[in-house]
């Protein structure tokens, strides 16, 4: 359905090419670009003509309660109902989010013929929510909550003629359309809850998914699967239940209708939700996003197993094989020129090397994946940039998966997928945390003094592959291309297009952010900065006891385990350890071995005793981490027997 990793097998299809041809890369000023946009103009030239699009939904949105032993929940249901309806927008927010993926990917939803493209919502910050009334506690689905209705409403403002690109019943003024979603009513630990019902994989590699970003893959047409009918899943394929199902049974879910309405157009109204200042009017320029979400600044360290024949490790992701302990961070281009970086079509297919970046060795078979790498895209680093602290980042598909600006130079959609690449005016290129070889080892980083402060940092574009201005073409129209130093892993010449570079575009390819590490854990070791993760399914907040018990490998333990009242419900979760980095390794709530409330003083906690990873990782120790099951309780001493 998209394209967010680095390693995906299969391409999707093209997103406007039924609408939009041609990929003239660089249009007379004033013109409209290859993707429907339209030059700004230079700082004192006139604004180009513009289109709004006003968006409503009204939804509701829930806390959970069931998570909590029942003896608890009157006590945390009163609690939650006294928070300040800040609490509420936030939630509502997460709720809206998971609107992402069918909204940028309109066309895999529609017969082709209905000309249906990419109408996402701008950003964040130009969303308005207004919680309609107090919140209650009452029952969805059969399912006891905290539920606040809501109202959400924002403008979409964009060229003159994207609105019809993206949507027939938007060309004209007063024309609405109306996309109907179905919510979980609370939108919180998705993948903890639903496990993968909801979320589309298609076209993505196993592990594409994790808590954290499990939002940009929710797709609530989702269906029951068999092994032979796969239409959603990949890492858990054939799934036995709907997302429906899923949400109706462990969330209850919410029916909420959005509407799009074409809106004569309004200096004023513009003015207020125009984002994303146009750098290069007559270029693209990429820049590295460092704040906000989906940014550098999202980051978080995880451990992960990678076995010796893993990808990872044959192209340099990791240090070695084994347990490794990742700093794993967005990765985030924003295109703030007036016009496309376009790199052009890829050939992926291994029998037909059509492609001219192909031909000239740009783009160079994996042959651990058998796929089209970019090895020019970028470099990542903690610390210094060079030695083992720096991981080149090999690019699959540099494309348009998001549009950031909402301006009269950023157009609604877009024609770059994996088999045209680039970027649009006003779009960014995502890579998500957690994804495979998006991170940097941080293994051999020593934190046994204490934590370790130092700046990661994103280089994008550092050898000039990507044109932040003008492609160089023959008399004949074709492209240019000069012989660099760089060689392919068989010897053979790379060949780099040529381009009259925009002055001053390299200036924003560096990104840096100060990252902490702490001496021991990881990110379910940390606190937790979000008010929302609530609840024990949170990787978040634990902490973890000092004894690391051994067992036998393959085995089932059962602990009895003490601590945790009505007053203050204690959560335990059972993770694997490493005998090479001597600690336990902050497993997700996905990964646990174990994971149990415990709200009477003592509760058993049942689970099977880790197996045999490697030689140097033999299985047969565990490591036990604790914390209060509701955030807001205090943490009790845990002993477990």
């Amino acid at each position: 359905m998209m394209r967010l990793s680095l390693f995906s097998l299969v391409c999707v299809g093209s997103l406007g090419a039924s609408v939009l041809t041609g990929c003239d890369d660089s249009p007379a000023a004033g013109d409209a670009g290859m993707d429907g946009s339209i030059d700004a103009g230079g700082p004192d030239a006139a604004r180009a003509a513009g289109a709004l699009i006003g968006v409503t939904m009204n939804s509701t949105v829930a806390f959970l309660l069931e998570d909590f032993p029942s003896a608890s929940r009157d006590r945390i249901a009163a609690e939650v109902t006294a928070r300040p309806m800040s609490f509420w927008v936030a939630r509502a927010q997460q709720q809206i989010r998971l609107t992402t993926l069918r909204l940028i990917y309109r066309n895999t939803f529609y017969p082709p013929e209905e000309n249906r493209f990419s109408l996402p919502l701008p950003a964040q910050d130009v969303w308005e929510v207004t919680p309609m009334g107090a919140a209650t506690r009452r029952v969805i689905d059969g399912h006891d909550v905290i539920a606040v209705n809501y109202a959400f409403r924002t403008t979409i403002l964009t060229d003159e003629a994207s609105p019809a690109a993206s949507e027939p019943m938007l060309a004209a003024v007063g024309g609405t359309y109306t996309e109907n979603f179905e919510f979980p009513a609370d939108p919180t630990l998705l993948l903890q809850r639903t496990g993968y019902a909801c979320l589309d994989e298609d076209q993505f590699p196993v592990d594409s998914v994790n808590a954290e970003n499990a939002w940009e893959f929710y797709d609530h047409t989702c269906d029951a699967e068999t092994p032979d009918m796969i239409t959603c899943h990949v890492t858990e394929s054939g799934g036995t239940e709907s997302c429906s199902a899923a949400l109706t049974r462990v969330t209850g879910h919410v029916s909420a209708p959005m509407r799009f309405e074409r809106l004569a157009f309004n200096t004023a109204l513009a003015d207020r939700v125009r984002r994303g200042a146009v750098t290069t009017p007559d270029a693209p320029d990429l820049a590295v996003v460092t704040t906000g979400p989906l940014s550098l600044s999202t980051n978080y360290l995880v451990y992960r197993y990678i076995p010796a024949t893993n990808c990872a490790v044959v192209e340099r992701c990791v240090g070695g094989a084994g347990w490794r302990r990742l700093l794993t961070f967005d990765s985030h281009d924003h295109n703030q020129g007036g016009r496309p970086l376009h790199i052009g079509p890829v050939d992926y297919s291994v029998e037909g090397l059509g492609s001219e970046l192909i031909e000239h060795h740009a783009y160079e078979l994996s042959a651990c994946h058998n796929h089209y790498h970019f090895r020019y895209y970028g470099d990542f680093s903690f610390g210094a940039s060079t030695g083992p602290g720096r991981v080149q980042k090999n690019g699959f598909c540099i494309e348009s998966t998001d549009r950031i600006s909402n301006n009269e130079s950023s157009p609604t959609h877009t024609p770059y997928d994996c088999h045209n690449q680039g970027v649009s005016p006003g779009w960014g290129d995502l890579y998500s945390a957690g994804l495979v070889c998006n991170w940097v080892d941080v293994t051999g980083v020593s934190t046994s003094a204490g934590p370790v402060t130092n700046n990661l940092s994103f280089h994008s574009n550092p050898d000039g592959f990507m044109c932040e201005g003008t492609l160089l073409r023959d008399a004949a129209g074709a492209q240019r291309w000069e012989t660099t130093s760089f060689r392919t892993e068989r010897g053979e010449p790379v060949g780099r297009p040529m381009c009259t570079q925009s002055p001053g575009t390299e200036a924003n390819d560096l990104g840096t952010v100060p990252v902490t590490l702490p001496q021991r854990g990881g990110m379910m070791s940390s606190a937790c900065t979000d008010a929302q993760s609530i609840g024990p399914g949170r990787n978040c907040g634990f902490t973890m006891q000092t004894a690391m018990p051994t067992c036998t490998p393959g085995a089932m333990v059962t602990l009895q385990c003490s601590g945790g009242t009505a007053a203050a419900p204690q959560v335990v979760r059972v993770c694997e350890t490493s005998r090479v980095l001597g600690t336990g390794v902050d497993c997700s709530r996905r990964e646990a071995l174990a994971n149990e409330v415990n709200a009477n003083g003592m509760t058993a906690v049942t689970f099977r005793c880790p197996a045999m990873r490697d030689a140097m990782e033999p299985g047969g120790q565990y490591a036990i981490y604790a914390a209060p099951a509701f955030n807001g309780d205090s943490a009790m001493p845990v002993t477990c027997r």
